[in-house]
């Protein structure tokens, strides 16, 4: 026999308000820079005051959530769900690298060989 439950649930909105919480930016070489920001400010923001010297984020991974850097001046910290204590932001950069695929590498004035058809 199923026993029904007779909780209550009730939503109540928190009032907003901004809240100074601890971020840790993990970086790709595994070093942890530490800083406080407001809950309200943007990701760019954020990464901006506690790591002057980064200059290329490509993306974030939090609570395994990709935010590319485009979103990075609308997203803000609150939006993450992140209103107070402490979170652990990772942040990833893709270096270009030049190969043997890559345009760095290729002749643009080459003139088509006599066996190759234009």
């Amino acid at each position: 026999m199923d026993k029904l439950s007779r909780a209550k649930l009730e939503l109540v909105e928190e009032s907003q308000k901004d809240v100074l919480v601890n971020i840790a930016l993990q970086l790709d070489t595994g070093k942890r820079l530490l800083g406080k920001c407001l809950n309200s400010c943007t990701l760019k923001d954020a990464i901006h005051s506690i790591a002057e010297e980064i200059l290329s984020v490509s993306y974030v991974m939090y609570l395994q959530r990709k935010i590319d850097n485009i979103e990075f001046t609308t997203i803000k910290l609150s939006d993450l769900g992140i209103f107070k204590g402490s979170a652990l932001l990772r942040l990833h950069s893709v270096e270009l690298k030049t190969g043997p695929c890559s345009l760095a590498n290729t002749n643009a004035n080459a003139t088509p060989s006599q066996n190759e058809s234009v």
